[in-house]
């Protein structure tokens, strides 16, 4: 989890993202095998907060409509 909170807040580049992306999924995979019920609870939260402002805006936009 700890691995998870360090990793850095992507800048609104592609590439950038994409690592960020890679990161999280790295770490999520690891505490699935780990601690499955443990930390799901707060995995999106700890996400969502490292994403820019406009990419959380268009993801509760995105959310709103389904």
């Amino acid at each position: 989890m700890q691995a998870l909170l360090q990793v850095p807040t992507p800048r609104d580049k592609v590439h950038s993202l994409r690592n960020f992306y890679d990161k999280i999924e790295t770490n999520v995979r690891s505490l699935e095998c780990q601690h499955q019920d443990t930390y799901c609870g707060l995995l999106v939260p700890v996400v969502l907060d490292k994403l820019p402002a406009d990419i959380r805006r268009n993801l509760a936009h995105e959310l709103a409509f389904m």
